[in-house]
């Protein structure tokens, strides 16, 4: 089973939601979203310092979401010190989507956003 296309669109539009809206990122800084065949990649990306119009922006994972289809449930993971993804044990997995995009936001552990 692929990840249910409900709460691909519910990440769609909190991402959309955090891109539009006013809140503590640079205008310059976007959220996007890799989606896999059982995973939802978080990616900050912001303009290169090299001011070229044509250039790739820098894109940083910010968190991985990944859907395991047999127990119908989400387990958030972040990265470590070495980039690599890793569990985040404070949030348990869930069925529901909505309370690991409120983990990833509200980040009371300061392991998502500089």
């Amino acid at each position: 089973m692929p990840i249910p296309s409900a709460d691909l669109d519910e990440i769609q539009r909190w991402i959309e939601t955090k891109n539009g809206g006013s809140g503590d990122r640079c205008d310059d800084i976007r959220l996007e979203a890799d989606v896999g065949a059982r995973a939802v990649t978080i990616l900050e990306s912001r303009p290169r310092g090299d001011d070229s119009a044509d250039s790739e922006p820098d894109r940083r994972r910010i968190a991985r979401l990944r859907f395991t289809a047999s127990r119908n449930e989400w387990r958030l993971y972040r990265t470590d010190h070495r980039g690599r993804f890793t569990v985040h044990k404070e949030a348990a997995p869930t069925p529901l989507i909505g309370p690991l995009l409120v983990e990833i936001d509200d980040d009371p552990t300061g392991v998502f956003w500089d």
